[in-house]
C-alpha cells in the first residue's frame, strides 16, 4: 500500500504538467465575439440597449459603434473592457435600418479565431406628423443675455414641414432686415443657423425687442435685449466736458502769455484790434518824423524874422513918448 501511494505521488506532478502543456502550450484561445440588442424594432428617439458578448475571459478591448443604411457612422466608435450593457438613442429624420457593430480589438491570449467582428441589424421607425412646427434651439447672447449695437447675434432653429411647403422668415422687428429660407420638401425637418446683424445706429434705444420667426402661417416670438452703448459713451464724454472749469477767452490768453514757448489763442477780433493798433502806431511814428523837423525849421525862421523886426530899446522908448 505504501508503495502504491509513493508511485501516485511521483506520477501526479508529471500528469499535471502534461495536462498544462496540452491545454495551453502557447497561450492559445478561441475567442468568439457577438453583439445583441434588447429588441429588433424601435421608434425614433427610443433607447437601444447594446450587449457585447465574448466567449472567453481575460483582458480584452472591444470596440463598438452604429452605422446607418448608407454605412455612415452615426454613433462614434468607443472602446470597452467589460461586457456591461451599453445604450444608444437614435434621432433620425427618416425611418432607417441601423447596424450595431463591434470588433475584438485586442485580447491577452493567442486567438485562433479569425472572425473578430460581428453586427446586428435593427429597424428604427420615424413617425412623421402631417403638422408642421417651428422651434428655436438656441440664441447666443452675452453673459448678461443682451447684445449691443453693431454686433452679430447667432440663432439656431428648426422647422418641420409636415405635409406643407412654406417660406420661413426671421428678423428682429424694426431692427434687422428679414432673412428667408424656402422649405420646399414635405415631411422634412430643416436645421438652420442664422446670424442677425444689429445696425450701428445710435438712434436705437436701449430696450427689449422682438425676434420673430414666421412660416406655415405660424409665428414664434422671443424677447431680445439690445444695449445702446454709444449713448453711454456720449454721457461719459459730456460728464468729462462739464467737469472742466470754463475759462473766458481773455483769461486763456492771459494764462497762455505767461508760459514761455506755449501758443496763445487769440480771437479774430482781437487780432484785428492788434493790427489796427500797430498800423496807428506806425502812422504816428511816420507823421512825427515828418512834422517835428518841419516845426523846428519853421520855429527858427520865425524867430529870426521876429528879431529883425524888433526896434532897439531906445528907439522903442522914443516911439512910445511920441505916441503919448
Amino acid at each position: 500500500m505504501l508503495k502504491i501511494i509513493i508511485i501516485i505521488l511521483l506520477v501526479m506532478p508529471l500528469v499535471y504538467a502534461s495536462q498544462i502543456c496540452i491545454d495551453d502550450p502557447n497561450n492559445f484561445c478561441n475567442a468568439t465575439i457577438s453583439i445583441a440588442t434588447d429588441k429588433n424594432i424601435y421608434n425614433n428617439k427610443e433607447k437601444i440597449t447594446i450587449l457585447n458578448n465574448l466567449s472567453v475571459k481575460g483582458d480584452y478591448i472591444i470596440e463598438y459603434w452604429v452605422e446607418n443604411s448608407n454605412g455612415t457612422i452615426i454613433k462614434d466608435k468607443l472602446n470597452t473592457t467589460n461586457l456591461n450593457a451599453k445604450s444608444f438613442t437614435p434621432n433620425l429624420k427618416d425611418s432607417d435600418k441601423l447596424k450595431i457593430k463591434n470588433r475584438l480589438a485586442s485580447i491577452d491570449c493567442n486567438n485562433t479565431n479569425t472572425i473578430i467582428e460581428s453586427e446586428k441589424e435593427i429597424e428604427v421607425y420615424v413617425y412623421k406628423s402631417s403638422e408642421p412646427f417651428l422651434e428655436i434651439i438656441n440664441i447666443y447672447l452675452g453673459s448678461d443675455n443682451s447684445i449691443e449695437l453693431n454686433e452679430s447675434m447667432k440663432v439656431k432653429f428648426n422647422a418641420y414641414t409636415g405635409n406643407f411647403t412654406s417660406l420661413l422668415s426671421i428678423e428682429i422687428i424694426n431692427i434687422t432686415s428679414q432673412t428667408t429660407h424656402l422649405l420646399s420638401k414635405e415631411y422634412t425637418e430643416f436645421n438652420f443657423t442664422d446670424y442677425l446683424q444689429i445696425p450701428n445706429d445710435c438712434s436705437i434705444q436701449t430696450n427689449n425687442y422682438t425676434l420673430k420667426l414666421e412660416a406655415f402661417n405660424k409665428q414664434l416670438f422671443h424677447n431680445i435685449s439690445i444695449i445702446n452703448a454709444c449713448k453711454e459713451e456720449n454721457k461719459t464724454s459730456i460728464a468729462l466736458t462739464n467737469s472742466i472749469p470754463f475759462e473766458s477767452e481773455s483769461n486763456i490768453n492771459l494764462i497762455g502769455s505767461t508760459i514761455t514757448g506755449e501758443a496763445v489763442y487769440k480771437s479774430s477780433s482781437e487780432k484785428t484790434r492788434e493790427l489796427s493798433m500797430y498800423l496807428l502806431i506806425a502812422i504816428g511814428i511816420m507823421a512825427s518824423m515828418y512834422i517835428v523837423p518841419k516845426m523846428s525849421k519853421d520855429g527858427i525862421s520865425n524867430k529870426s524874422n521876429n528879431g529883425s523886426n524888433r526896434l532897439p530899446r531906445r528907439a522903442r522908448k522914443q516911439s512910445i513918448h511920441q505916441r503919448s
